[in-house]
């Protein structure tokens, strides 16, 4: 197995995966909309589709740019991964101040959405297949 595909390999399944989990979000969010609780909703809807999107964005990155040397992927990544904290910086700081969406249920969301990616990637990359030489 190719450096290229050591990388390209988990990086799709981590994508495939995370889409399928991520299709639990709208659903969760359309019942609560349907319920009467759009506060609740909302906060599905952000607490889970922040971190999908987060690491969405670094296995698209580490997709796209596989075919190049290990030191370059590593600073793309990086600095990916820089940009999305300021971001995410960025949009916390805006809904401190909205009151759209409950907090408890966006926190509680986030903190299972994120957790569970995490474990999934952490998962998917012990499992792949990394030649030792290349």
């Amino acid at each position: 197995m190719s450096h290229n595909e050591a990388l390209i390999v988990p990086m799709k399944r981590i994508l495939r995966v995370g889409a399928v989990a991520f299709l639990l979000v709208p659903v969760i969010s359309a019942a609560l909309f349907l319920a009467g609780q759009e506060s609740a909703g909302w906060g599905v809807a952000l607490g889970g589709g922040i971190p999908w999107l987060f690491f969405g964005v670094t296995a698209v990155t580490a997709l796209k740019t596989a075919g190049i040397s290990a030191e370059k992927l590593g600073a793309i990544v990086l600095g990916s991964w820089l940009l999305k904290i300021i971001a995410l910086l960025f949009v916390l700081a805006w809904m401190r101040g909205q009151d759209f969406y409950s907090r408890p249920v966006f926190f509680i969301t986030l903190l299972i959405a994120t957790s569970g990616l995490l474990i999934t990637e952490a998962q998917i990359t012990l499992k792949a297949k990394v030649p030792y030489v290349s």
